[in-house]
């Protein structure tokens, strides 16, 4: 499955291992984390694409257009400590 946005500058491509889907159910439905590429502009070509990361409702029954709603829409990914940031902690006992 290969999805572009509307501007064709972000592709989501099953076949390229940088790209994916995860999906969570939550309280307000399912949810997608889609990882895709940044092309850059039609007319102005990146060399090397760059990894973009959206995420918002998703619709198992219809995940293309998902995809592209949430490549054109959907919220950034906050960026989060890398889990490494805690191994200091895995002995430590929670004291509340």
């Amino acid at each position: 499955m290969k999805v572009f946005n509307d501007e064709r500058n972000m592709v989501f491509d099953d076949a390229d291992p940088r790209c994916f889907v995860l999906t969570c159910n939550g309280l307000n439905g399912i949810h997608g984390f889609v990882q895709c590429l940044d092309l850059g502009w039609p007319e102005c070509r990146l060399s090397l694409p760059d990894i973009k990361r959206y995420w918002g409702p998703y619709d198992v029954n219809n995940p293309d257009d998902s995809i592209r709603r949430i490549m054109a829409k959907g919220g950034k990914w906050p960026a989060l400590p890398p889990i490494e940031r805690y191994e200091k902690y895995a002995d430590l006992e929670y004291q509340g």
